[in-house]
This record gives structure tokens, sequence and C-alpha cells, in this order.
């Protein structure tokens, strides 16, 4: 069994171990609530360890919720209470299932999304434009070419302007301006329309490289297409959002 598995196990067990401690404490206090004649109120405590389940174990089943809600509505018909409060806390326990269920919806969803996000990370191809301290295009390759609508042939041995600085001088000069010897590497961040019609949100690092004298010999420019990165991103931030909303 290696390391993982066994902090896995125990992150699970400890887990158990806060339902059940919770679950247990929450019976406890409502028990003797109802023994003093509070009927209604402390079943609020049902939410945390039920919240808690559906959050951790995401179960497309709520047996967990299920199963409390039964205790809680025998243990209030236990304590011979009313017909209304019977009814009341049949609803409760009913709510308590709803919740169960929509917590347990939108934590495998945010399961999801985290998922993909961890798998786009570093599975994206890398455009690239190596230019000279003049500006002349030394290299190019074609996922650069696809993102900016041109070709290879198109722009190499002639003076450019990368797409990212929007077709400016005055923009790349005050770019290029911005780095030194000491610090050569710089990070824009772009949105663009390629040649598909389709909008794509990429990250470019700049790296210049200078002469003796201080003068730029060259760049070199990696992108990376993180437009489906901002996408889960997003998605992301909506469900931890909904999450903390339903938490509150």
């Amino acid at each position: 069994m290696n390391i993982g598995s066994i902090c896995q196990d125990s992150e699970r067990t400890l887990k158990y171990g806060v339902l059940v401690s919770l679950t247990i404490l929450s019976f406890v206090v409502v028990a003797v609530g109802l023994s003093e004649g509070v009927t209604i109120l402390l079943a609020h405590l049902f939410y945390i360890p039920i919240v808690l389940d559906a959050y951790w174990f995401r179960r497309k089943v709520p047996l967990f919720a299920t199963g409390v809600a039964a205790l809680y509505l025998l243990l209030v018909a236990g304590f011979g209470s009313e017909v209304l409060v019977i009814f009341t806390a049949a609803g409760r326990s009913v709510l308590l299932v709803i919740i169960s269920v929509l917590i347990a919806y939108l934590s495998a969803q945010l399961h999801d999304e985290e998922q993909r996000f961890s798998r786009l990370v570093g599975s994206v191809n890398d455009p690239l434009i190596w230019m000279d301290g003049k500006g002349t295009v030394a290299y190019v390759n074609d996922a650069y070419c696809t993102l900016a609508g041109t070709t290879a042939d198109a722009i190499t041995g002639s003076t450019y302007i990368p797409i990212f600085f929007k077709n400016t001088f005055t923009e790349m000069d005050a770019f290029l301006s911005s780095l030194n010897a000491e610090h050569p590497t710089g990070i824009i961040e772009s949105v663009t329309v390629s040649s598909d019609g389709c909008e794509h949100v990429v990250q470019w690092n700049v790296r210049t490289h200078y002469t003796e004298d201080g003068v730029i010999s060259g760049s070199i420019t990696i992108g990376r297409d993180i437009t489906a990165l901002r996408e889960v991103e997003t998605a992301l931030t909506r469900n931890v959002e909904t999450l903390k909303a339903i938490f509150s």
C-alpha cells in the first residue's frame, strides 16, 4: 500500500469520525430539547452532518440524509408530540433529504470541473515566435500562424508586430523598454480572434536577449492558449460561489 492510499484512507476515516460525532451530538441535543418542549429550532443541527456528508462523498442516493431524517421523525413521534409538530417534522425531514441531494449534485459538478482543470494544465500547444533585435521574424511555428491568421512564409524575414501588441509599435516598444538584462522576461495576456473565427485567451511569455552593451539582440515568445482553462476557472468559481451561498 502506497503513501497516497494510506493518506486517503486516514482522511476518509477522519471524515466518518466527524460525521458520526456530529450526528450523535445532534440527536442528543434534539432529544434533550424535545424533552423540554423545544420542537423546531434544534433540528437545524442536522444540517451540519448532512451537508458535510453530501459535500465530501457526493452520494447519488442520499442514504445518510434519509436515515437521519427518518430517525429524527421517529424521535419526534416517540415523545408523543402533537400531530402538527409531527407534520412539521416530516416536512423538515423531506427538506433534509432535498438539501443533501442538491449539495451532492453541486459538489459532484465542482469535482468534475476540478478534474477537467487538472487535465487541461499542460495539455495545450505552445505558439512560438522568434525575432531578432530589429523586430524581424527569424522563426515562427504553425500554432502561432493559426492564431494570427497568417503563414510562416508571409512573415519570416520581415519586420512584424506580434498580435498581442495590437499592431502598434508604440505598445511593443513600451513593453520591451520595461525589460532589461537583469529582468529579461515579461508576461502578456491577450484575447485573439483566430482564423477559425473563435476567441482565444493566450498568455504570452516574452524573453529578451541582450548584447554586452545592453541592446536587445532578439526575443523569443512562447504563448499558451488558456481559453479552456479560463472557461473552467469561471465554472469553478460559479460552483464554489453557489456552494458558499447554500452553506451560508
